[in-house]
């Protein structure tokens, strides 16, 4: 009794790694796979004319939009990138669908996961000093500061968001490689 159960228990675990690893119906590929933090952007372009200002895009349908206002730079982020913000005038504030973030110290390096269509977003800080708070009405409003080496997770569906210590430090060796690479 006791193998049969375990040979089921198996089949079910094969079954359901194997639907997992499929691209469902009506999911667009172009949608990076997030379960490798460490996968090299398939495109980088320069944010402004002296490109000390960078956007790193992992897929081919994220967005970043930038307006520069009479004081201020607003960017509007729908996807999955990563800005490097060198040289800027502050303030900025950069808007997801879910997060509203002001700049608070360059040089900044922030990866940033938040597709609208999605209740869940985060942004992964590795260098420089953020305030986030919610970009919804909520019963929570939270505001959190983000220093270097945290990260931030935000739910809509849950009306939850959190911030926390960047344990996972593949990314930021990640970062230090990809920006050693032209030296």
């Amino acid at each position: 009794m006791t193998k049969n159960l375990l040979s089921v228990f198996s089949l079910a675990l094969l079954i359901g790694q194997s639907a997992c690893n499929q691209v469902p119906k009506g999911v667009d590929s172009n949608v990076p796979d997030r379960s490798n933090r460490t996968l090299d952007p398939v495109k980088v372009e320069a944010y402004d004319e002296d490109s000390l200002n960078v956007v790193y895009y992992w897929d081919n349908v994220s967005r970043v939009d930038r307006k520069n206002e009479k004081d201020s730079t607003l960017i509007h982020v729908d996807g999955l990138v990563l800005l490097e913000l060198q040289k800027e005038k502050l303030p900025i504030y950069i808007q997801t669908s879910l997060m509203q973030i002001e700049v608070l110290e360059l040089p900044l390096a922030v990866k940033i996961d938040a597709f609208k269509k999605e209740p869940g977003q985060s942004l992964d800080l590795l260098s420089g000093t953020l305030l986030v708070s919610k970009a919804y009405q909520s019963p929570f409003p939270d505001v959190d500061t983000l220093r270097a080496n945290e990260l931030y997770m935000i739910n809509k569906d849950i009306d939850l968001s959190e911030k926390e210590k960047l344990d996972d430090m593949e990314l930021l060796d990640w970062w230090k490689k990809w920006k050693g690479r032209g030296k």
